[in-house]
């Protein structure tokens, strides 16, 4: 099956390192990928370190949320002509099968399978926003240029709940999923240390990230714990310098300067790594995340999760068994809940042994490759295997 895989961006966060894992899964069985993304990065060279074929294609992206607000939309639009019109040449010439896009952020792979009769995956990582015409336009639209539409989460599956019947059934729920033991194997686990007690959260600087929460939170968290050492991992993009400078001057308004590192970009094992070393991981996003694969490696890594009641954490985190869920942009909550965490170390052993139990059952690479193909065979109308199910609900 030759696979065209069309992504929105070329560095290598989450939903990028997603589909770099996806792809060399699915390489080494029944799938030929060709892999597409508009710019040159990381995640183009891993996937050429790989063996996968990749084809760098302006795609009319918006390369961040302000451009979407700005003249720069103006030429993305401009943009999406020539990107279909590529994209269709390389679906013939390379006798592609099936297209798959890997965010609701790119259009011309649609477009492009529908030109030249193919059939199209829509592969939906985002959170659209609640209200407005583009987020309205876009939940009409998916679900109609798809055979398929895979959703990483119930949130984001139930994002389409007003659709009709005949557009529900297109709807496939198919959690993210990484290599454990590849994973683990970077991370280089050990036993925990004896030393100052560890708090971090790994993500880019973003407005909703919930970094100043983070802040907030961990001035409370160290009136008990005045040793405790914190983290904020994560690159930060130039639009949103501005926000780095007014979380650094907040830390250091409420006495955390020496306590909190914010360590910037770096590379994916010393994250890895650095992850591992946390007594507890937080994930304190104000806006739902659509899933939060950072969760999962947290906890492969036997770590307690604490995390925002909403979005995909609803999926991932059992409250009280795998981590505790608290309320968005509530410092005091989420100090609570670290801690109620760092105050008991069988607490945080049994969590982190119950989540790491948990990503091996429902959130393994092997799993969503598995779904990924389900998903495919359905979209080419091979029906001979039933769709076996949801991999998960709310309530675990």
């Amino acid at each position: 099956m030759n696979v065209l895989f069309v992504g929105s961006g070329g560095r290598l966060a989450g939903a990028e390192r997603c589909l770099l894992e996806a792809t060399s899964a699915l390489a080494q069985g029944p799938v030929r990928p060709i892999v597409v993304v508009p710019d040159a990065g990381r995640l183009s060279v891993e996937l050429t370190a790989r063996g996968i074929d990749v084809r760098i294609i302006e795609l009319g992206v918006a390369r961040s949320r302000t451009e979407l607000r700005s003249p720069m939309l103006l030429l993305r639009l401009f943009q999406q002509l020539p990107a279909v019109l590529q994209l269709a040449r390389l679906i013939r010439r390379e006798r592609i099968d099936l297209v798959h896009s890997n965010s609701s952020a790119v259009f011309a792979g649609a477009v492009a399978a529908l030109l030249t009769r193919r059939p199209h995956v829509w592969h939906v990582r985002e959170m659209l926003p609640p209200r407005g015409a583009l987020s309205a336009f876009l939940r009409w639209l998916i679900p109609r240029l798809s055979r398929r539409v895979v959703c990483i989460s119930m949130a984001v599956k139930d994002q389409f709940g007003s659709r009709s019947p005949e557009q529900q059934q297109k709807l496939r729920l198919v959690a993210d999923g990484i290599d454990v033991d590849k994973f683990l194997e970077t991370a280089q686990v050990r036993e925990p240390r004896l030393d100052s007690p560890r708090v971090g959260m790994n993500s880019r600087i973003n407005p909703w990230k919930g970094q100043r929460t983070f802040v907030e939170a961990a001035a409370r968290v160290r009136q008990l714990f005045p040793d405790t050492r914190l983290f904020i991992v994560g690159e930060c993009l130039e639009v949103y310098r501005p926000l780095r400078d007014e979380i650094v001057a907040l830390s250091e308004r409420l006495g955390l300067d020496g306590h909190l590192t914010l360590t910037g970009y770096l590379p994916y094992d010393q994250v890895a790594r650095l992850l591992a070393s946390y007594d507890v991981f937080v994930l304190p996003s104000s806006a739902p995340e659509p899933l939060g694969i950072v969760m999962l490696e947290a906890m492969a890594c036997g770590k307690p999760v604490v995390a925002t009641n909403q979005g995909g954490p609803l999926d991932v985190v059992q409250h009280g068994v795998t981590g505790l869920l608290v309320p968005p942009d509530d410092p005091a909550a989420l100090a609570a809940a670290i801690t109620t965490l760092l105050s008991s170390e069988e607490t945080r052993r049994a969590m982190g042994r119950a989540g790491a139990a948990r990503v091996r059952a429902l959130f393994t690479l092997e799993r969503h490759v598995a779904k990924l193909l389900e998903v495919y065979r359905e979209a080419i109308g091979d029906t001979s295997k039933e769709w076996s199910g949801e991999p998960f609900s709310h309530t675990g």
